[in-house]
């Protein structure tokens, strides 16, 4: 009987792991390997095709941006994703059939602010049908979000929109149990023009408290309510675009590197996540104090 009861449980658990990875799939933002494409074909693209009548300006650039002999297949196995600018933070794309030039619009993508170095607003692989969009469509900055479609029948599909916002920031409300120092730094570091830049809808400031040491607090941007993070200081010799707090818009977590709140033996690289209003730490991968390899 205890075997029986055995086996029934195993393949119960067998049979809800794929309704389990299934879910956490749903949870989770798109990725391109979600979308493959393994027949990848590169050739040379024909001039893009419009509807018959006076070209305008944006249907120039496309033509200036394809019209060279170079210009070769890029997107979704056999296309060619081509991305214009259309004005400071701006861009827009056209999808183009490599041999009858036939166009497919891409949303224009716009009012981007703090990116990191290899920030593309229109992102794409040519190996995969999916494309990420990074801004506020066509210019409506209530729109602001990254924006995931899939390339399918000669079609975008939209299959969803993670907002990061740009909501200005309040005055952050700082505990009185902060160093009066560092409560002060912050204050004056701060401006009424900040807008969000962690975790989506959160601003996270980041202000020196001496050498080779960095502060931080999380600020929600309505209520200027903060949460603080530890100082972090001595690191030594570090790589061109080193961040001692390093965080995005577009995630939960955060990288400190050094030592925390000036706790010898303490020094490496130090894991956050932010998740229901708190810091929850993940792991530190200890250092000698050199940080010459930026974080993945």
């Amino acid at each position: 009987m205890r075997y029986a009861v055995a086996i029934l449980t195993i393949a119960a658990l067998c049979a809800a792991a794929p309704v389990q990875a299934q879910a956490k799939a749903k949870d989770r933002a798109p990725r391109f390997a979600d979308y493959p494409v393994t027949n990848l074909v590169t050739m040379r693209v024909a001039k893009p095709k419009f509807p018959k009548g006076e070209i305008d300006d944006a249907q120039q650039r496309l033509l200036d941006t394809v019209g060279h002999l170079g210009t070769r297949t890029n997107f979704a196995g056999r296309y060619f994703l081509a991305v214009v600018g259309c004005g400071t933070t701006c861009v827009w794309g056209a999808i183009v059939h490599p041999k009858s030039g036939r166009v497919v619009g891409v949303p224009t993508v716009a009012s981007w602010f703090e990116t990191h170095d290899k920030f593309e607003p229109i992102d794409f692989r040519h190996n995969s049908r999916l494309i990420v969009l990074s801004g506020g469509r066509y210019e409506n900055r209530d729109d602001m979000g990254l924006h995931y479609y899939v390339f399918e029948n000669g079609k975008l599909r939209h299959l969803r929109t993670i907002k990061t916002g740009d909501l200005p920031v309040a005055t952050p409300q700082i505990p009185e149990s902060v160093n009066e120092g560092l409560r002060l730094r912050l204050q004056n570091g701060f401006y009424d023009n900040s807008r969000t830049n962690f975790a989506g809808r959160y601003f996270l400031a980041v202000t020196g408290c001496g050498t080779a040491c960095a502060w931080g607090t999380i600020v929600y941007p309505k209520t200027g309510l903060t949460i603080v993070l530890p100082t972090v200081s001595g690191w030594l010799d570090t790589h061109g675009k080193f961040r001692a707090i390093d965080f995005r818009h577009g995630s939960r977590l955060v990288v400190l590197s050094g030592e925390r709140d000036d706790k010898e033996g303490d020094m490496g690289r130090h894991f956050y996540v932010f998740e229901d209003g708190k810091l929850r730490f993940l792991k530190t991968t200890k250092t000698d104090g050199n940080f010459m390899e930026p974080n993945r």
